[in-house]
Parts: structure tokens; sequence; C-alpha cells
């Protein structure tokens, strides 16, 4: 069914001020009522009522305003009332940004009964989707490419009755020629005659033609100056220190900001694995995450982070997408990125925007300094240096973990807490320095 929304001469009246005056099947309504959405977004208010009338969509918009939303009321909204097998794939580029959208789809879906969503990614046994396809075919599919294009070669995976096309983090999907190749795969094993929805946070000029390709007269949603504006909301500092000295620095300010959870990010998998090790040792609850563990074990990690079993997360470029935790109000760049891009998605990782949010970057080359300046000019905002002071050590932590740095009420206490930084530094600096292309 097509509904009409009010869609006269290509625009749309935003005067909706709940879900309740969206035209959505009752039992849709009810559903996202039940679980607590009252008032739409801004891109939820602008785009739902487009891909409910069957518009292909390319949205541009920051992480945490809904977006994931959009494409699930587009997909159970029309969902067919008769099952005739999977009518809507959803194509993410990592393991945990599928089942973090498959938890959402779950969490409607439970007001949904007759509704079955799945979600297929590598590490686990293939045999184990198989079975499910084979045995209890679910009407929505999420998963990451390479899973999902080996389900579709074996035809184990039957595409023919696709009505949605979806793809979360086009960009990052689209960058690499790989993955875009798989998806073209994937894309071609789907009926002619489909909805196309495709979003991020960010969509360069290149990338946006691409999208467009497997799209029809698309309708184009950017909120201008969103990602300015969300970046203006975080305070954002740079400590300039020698790479050998990032340990010490990071223990040094750690302790500057009450936080509840925080991301570190780091260069590659075995800086995980030291850094979180230090950390630990030093009583801060600190997990690692990167993509050199077990399927198994990267999920058990990142609920116990999501459960804030653990306050600190360490992890590489892994975690600079899709992951959403209103709890994280704390980004520290160990290691700065490569891109500009790649910091814009770090740090709005955040989702506590202007409530006292941090973002903390260890600046230890010319290299650093020179990706730290694109972001400034690219946004138009002031990453500020923050100046070595004694008061920052004498800051109090949060009571909840982490004991360096902490108030200092004695000699002795500073005493031991200088050993306690210089023995993580000579850890973090002799094991590192024993990976290949790591200079300190």
């Amino acid at each position: 069914m097509s509904w009409d929304y009010g869609i006269e001469n290509g625009t749309y009246s935003t005067n909706i001020a709940t879900f309740e005056m969206f035209k959505l099947n009752p039992d849709l309504k009810l559903a996202i009522s039940k679980c607590g959405f009252e008032q739409p977004t801004k891109v939820q208010e602008e785009c739902i009522p487009k891909v409910c009338s069957g518009i292909d969509l390319l949205c541009e918009a920051r992480n945490g305003i809904g977006k994931t939303m959009v494409y699930m009321v587009a997909s159970l909204q029309a969902l067919p009332s008769e099952k005739e097998g999977v009518s809507t794939i959803v194509i993410c580029p990592t393991r945990e940004l599928a089942l973090q959208v498959g938890e959402q789809f779950k969490r409607v879906c439970q007001f949904l009964p007759e509704v079955k969503t799945q979600t297929f990614f590598g590490g686990l046994p293939i045999s184990r989707d198989e079975t499910i396809l084979l045995e209890n075919t679910p009407d929505i599919v999420i998963g990451t490419p390479g899973r999902l294009f080996e389900l579709v070669k074996t035809r184990k995976l039957n595409l023919h009755q696709i009505k949605h096309f979806i793809i979360d983090e086009c960009d990052e999907i689209f960058n690499n020629v790989s993955t875009r190749c798989t998806v073209q795969q994937i894309f071609v094993a789907t009926p002619q005659e489909k909805q196309v929805m495709m979003f991020s946070a960010t969509i360069p000029g290149e990338t946006r033609l691409v999208c467009k390709k497997f799209m029809n007269e698309p309708f184009d949603f950017c909120i201008e100056d969103d990602i300015k504006s969300s970046l203006r909301g975080l305070e954002q500092y740079y400590i300039s220190t020698e790479h050998s000295r990032k340990t010490r620095a990071l223990l040094e300010y750690i302790g500057y900001w009450k936080f509840d959870q925080a991301l570190i990010f780091v260069a590659n998998s075995k800086k995980c694995d030291v850094l979180a090790h230090v950390l630990n040792k030093l009583d801060y609850y600190t997990v690692s995450i990167h993509k050199g563990m077990s399927q198994t074990e990267r999920m058990d990690r990142y609920k116990g982070f999501i459960d804030a079993k653990k306050r600190i997360l360490v992890t590489t470029n892994l975690f600079g997408r899709g992951m959403n935790n209103h709890r994280i109000d704390l980004v520290i760049n160990y290691d700065i990125p490569q891109t500009v891009i790649t910091y814009l998605h770090r740090v709005t990782r955040i989702r506590h925007f202007g409530d006292k949010a941090h973002v903390l970057s260890l600046v230890g080359s010319e290299k650093d300094a020179t990706l730290l300046t694109q972001v400034q000019q690219e946004f138009d905002i002031d990453i500020t240096e923050m100046a070595r002071k004694s008061s920052i050590s004498k800051r109090n932590m949060t009571s909840n973990g982490g004991n360096i740095p902490t108030t200092l009420a004695s000699e002795e206490d500073d005493t031991n807490r200088q050993r306690s930084i210089l023995w993580a530094e000579e850890t973090m600096n002799t094991l590192c320095s024993e990976l290949e292309n790591i200079n300190f």
C-alpha cells in the first residue's frame, strides 16, 4: 500500500510533532510507542514520509539522531501480509554494527511477534545461518557483505522477494573496492523493482555519485551544518608529546575529567591489548576489542562494555563507526587517525553532545598536527592545546575506576603515583617497540 503523506510539488511540510501523526499501520505505531519513541527527530520527520511512499533515499546525517529508525519504519510498514520470503536486506560494514542494528529491530519487533529478523556475519559457522534460512526463513535479514554474499552464492539466501535494499555506513562500504564489488553482486541478485536506501554520517561527493547509481531518483537528504554543530558541542583538546611519552600523558590527563565511559582509539590490534593490560593493572576497568579476536570473544567483550561492566574500551577504527552508547562522554585519540573523516566518526561516538563531553588527542608528530589542523579548517572548530598544569594531577576522579591519577594526600602518594606511571610507560614502550613498523 502507498500512503499519501502530503508531499506536494516535491516538498514536505515538517509539522509532525509525534510518531502518532505518521500514517503508520496501528500495530507498528503501537510497537514504536511501547519502545518509548514519542517525538521524531528532524531526520525522521523529513525522511519517514518519503520512504513510506516508496521513494529511494540517500541520507547524510550525524550519528545518534535516529537514521536507523527511518529504514526500520519503512521496511516494517511495507511488510507483505502474506510472507513469501526475505523482504528486507540491511548491509552493514562490521559485525558489531550488524549486531547493533539487529538488536534495534528486535526491540521494536518484540511487539510485532509475526515479524522475524536474523543477523548474519562471519566468524561463526555458516552452517548455523544455512539452517536458520532453511527452517525459519526471516522477513528481515541484517548482515555483513562477505557472509551475506556467501549465503547468496550458495543459494541458501533467496533474495527474489526483496522489497527493500538498505546499506548502513554506505561510504565505508563503497570506499573499499573489494567490499563494493561484493555488494554489487548481492544487489544484482535482488529484483529490479525495489526500494533502495543508504545512510551515513559522511557521504563525500564521489561516493554520493556511486550510491545514486544504485537508485532511482532518490530523495537526497542532508542536514546543513549538522556535523559542524555536533562537533561544536564537544570540548576538544590536544596534547603535544613524544611517541614514547604518550602513555604518561594519557595517565596524567585521563583523570582530569569525570566521565561515565570512555573510548580510546589506537593504531593497531597489538596496541589495543597492551594498553588495555596497562590500564587494567592500574585498576581502570578496561576492555580491548579488535579484529584479531574471535567473533565470540568480540561479542562477549562488546556486551560487557555496553552493559557498563567495563568503563574504558580500547579499540581500533573497528569502533570508529556505528556504535551508539549513551554513556560514552570521553573519546581519546591515543593515535591520531589518518583522515579527517575518520576523526569525525571517532569523536561522534559520544552521545552527550554539549553535556560536558570531551575529546583528547595525543599529538606525537608533524603529521598528527597537520591532521588536526585540517579537522579545524574542515569543520570550522577549535581544538585547544591543553597545557601541562600541576593542578591536573590533583583533580579527583570518579570513585568507580582507576587510581592513577588521584588526589594527592602526601609526598609518599606522589612518589607512588610517579612509579606507577613510569611502570606503565616502560611496559607500553617495551611491548610496542617489538612490533614491526612502529617507532618510538
